[in-house]
């Protein structure tokens, strides 16, 4: 059956729809799209079919997104309206914690590391569930207690938890967005709604790592697989202020979470490690469009949507950024090395040299390029960013040659 109907080349519907798919894959290659991206005489305004804002108010847009999803942590800390957050909520040094990439232990994270748990001021495991259980104002609200013969009984109210569940949902909401926007150049939804902070059941390594103070999501890029029979993984970092808002979620909230669960739903079973797990929410595509939506007609008074988001990003940085013209191709700077030592710069960094804390699949070159690009899409959102030490006179004089920009891949599909 599979000889007569199935193979490439066989006078058979199979066939003949094969060949059709390569020829329009091959015409839709080749032909250019339409265009709507229009630039105001300044560049900073930018126009997209219905989508129309400048770049001062899409960085106030992301600005006051950061300040409402900070918020909205506040009341995940359930702080009394007495209290201060800083006298109450553990201090974070970002820059102080470690990962351990190679890792790949069931259940593992960053936050396990014996460093991070060094720098940490309290493990976070069960601080929020101790704050419940020692404030009596928390007590009353979150517990009941039962009578049962002659031993008490502690009931949770399923009000106040559903009620916090919910807020976890809203803050996940809108983290979701901030994610997709301040990480760099965005992926598709299905890959950012596939990240994961722990190491899977099924030895499915980790997507979510901590790197010199700042969180990076990796995904992979599976477009074209079929044909290449391989994937690409595509390194995205996130500012320092998304950094702590995920780091203090996965370090306070999502334990605590975890506990609610357990104790007043009764479920059972292995937690999710996925960031954006099934729970009080359906997480998919159809959710990113709508906060997308919502929050762009609320706040840039426009309309906005996965797609008209992409490709606004990359008309941004084409215009705005130094990386601007982005290429399907990876090159590194370091090629003529590469062949001098008799291998190309891909085997050079899967093979030879590789570092102790390069995970699975990771090559260093591509990660290094990925982070610039991050770091450079900061600093045009407005925020804080350390570029480094620049280039001496001296160390400019060696060059050889113009140098070149990062480069990363950029899909255009619709979601």
């Amino acid at each position: 059956m599979r000889e007569r109907f199935l193979l490439y080349g066989v006078r058979a519907p199979f066939g003949w729809i094969t060949r059709l798919r390569t020829y329009g894959k091959k015409i839709q290659n080749s032909t250019t799209a339409m265009g709507y991206i229009y630039w105001s005489d300044d560049e900073q305004t930018l126009s997209y079919k219905d989508l129309q804002m400048s770049m001062q108010g899409f960085r106030q847009f992301i600005a006051s997104q950061v300040q409402l999803a900070q918020a909205e942590l506040a009341q995940l800390f359930l702080l009394h309206e007495e209290e201060v957050r800083e006298e109450v909520v553990p201090q974070l040094a970002l820059h102080e914690l470690q990962d351990d990439p190679t890792n790949n232990q069931r259940g593992w994270n960053f936050l396990q590391d014996p460093r991070t748990r060094k720098a940490m001021p309290t493990r976070g495991e069960r601080w929020l569930l101790d704050r419940v259980l020692e404030a009596d104002w928390l007590r009353e609200e979150f517990m009941e207690i039962h009578q049962i013969g002659q031993r008490d009984e502690v009931l949770w109210r399923e009000g106040p938890v559903a009620q916090y569940l919910q807020q976890v949902d809203r803050f996940l909401q809108r983290l979701l967005l901030l994610v997709h926007i301040t990480g760099g150049q965005p992926g598709r939804a299905t890959e950012l709604l596939s990240l994961t902070h722990s190491n899977t059941k099924h030895s499915r390594h980790r997507s979510i790592f901590i790197e010199h103070g700042l969180v990076s999501t990796v995904t992979t890029y599976h477009k074209g697989y079929s044909i290449s029979n391989s994937t690409k993984i595509i390194h995205r970092y996130l500012p320092k202020a998304v950094s702590e808002l995920v780091v203090y979620y996965l370090w306070l909230i999502l334990p605590f979470c975890q506990s609610l669960q357990r104790l007043a739903r009764g479920q059972r079973g292995t937690a999710s490690p996925y960031l954006w797990p099934a729970g009080e929410g359906t997480w998919g595509s159809e959710r990113l469009r709508k906060v997308l939506q919502q929050e762009a007609k609320t706040h840039l008074q426009t309309k906005l949507n996965i797609l008209s988001y992409r490709h606004a990003a990359i008309a941004i940085s084409r215009v705005h950024l130094k990386c601007g013209g982005f290429k399907r191709d990876y090159g590194t700077d370091d090629a003529a090395f590469n062949e001098q030592a008799s291998h190309g710069s891909w085997i050079a960094g899967t093979v030879y040299a590789r570092g102790l804390q390069e995970a699975p699949g990771h090559v260093e070159a591509r990660r290094r390029q990925y982070r610039a690009i991050s770091r450079e899409w900061h600093g045009f959102l407005g925020f804080e960013t350390y570029l480094g030490p620049r280039k001496r006179a001296w160390q400019g004089d060696l060059d050889t040659g113009p140098a070149k920009r990062p480069c990363i891949t950029i899909d255009m599909d619709q979601d």
